[in-house]
């Protein structure tokens, strides 16, 4: 069982690093390119960062859950 739940740490650990690695590219992306993009690309782009952004505590506390309960 507890390979099971490691498994799932170490799944939930790359989508964490992924999702990170996203949002810093999007955030980076948007103000080095804030003065130049039309309306439609800032609105996707601001709801790009708050959406990741928001899904990232969450997969943090399930991460942090899972170690917790292995007993570590």
């Amino acid at each position: 069982m507890d390979k099971i739940k490691e498994k799932k740490i170490d799944y939930l650990k790359l989508w964490l690093t992924f999702l990170v690695t996203i949002d810093v590219g999007l955030i980076a992306w948007f103000f080095n390119n804030i003065n130049q993009i039309g309306l439609y690309k800032f609105i996707i782009c601001l709801c790009s960062i708050i959406t990741i952004s928001t899904f990232i505590p969450f997969i943090h506390c399930k991460i942090y859950k899972l170690i917790k309960s292995l007993g570590v």
